[in-house]
């Protein structure tokens, strides 16, 4: 696992990332796909690896979002 106050602000950021305001229907379902891609990326890029090559776990959350929608 990543460090919790690691996987909140990787969360926070991902939930909060357009700056607009979301109905509640809408925040649980962007909630759940950033959860969701960050399972995936925590399954494949170890917390060493994430934090050795930033524009890896980019690529790699972005495609877990993808593959979470």
């Amino acid at each position: 696992r990543y460090p919790v106050r690691v996987e909140y602000e990787i969360i926070d950021n991902c939930v909060n990332s357009d700056k607009r305001a979301l109905a509640s229907s809408q925040y649980i379902q962007k909630k759940k796909l950033c959860l969701c891609a960050l399972e995936l990326t925590m399954g494949s890029l170890s917390y060493k690896e994430a934090t050795g090559d930033e524009a890896k776990f980019l690529s790699s959350y972005r495609a877990s979002l993808n593959q979470c929608k």
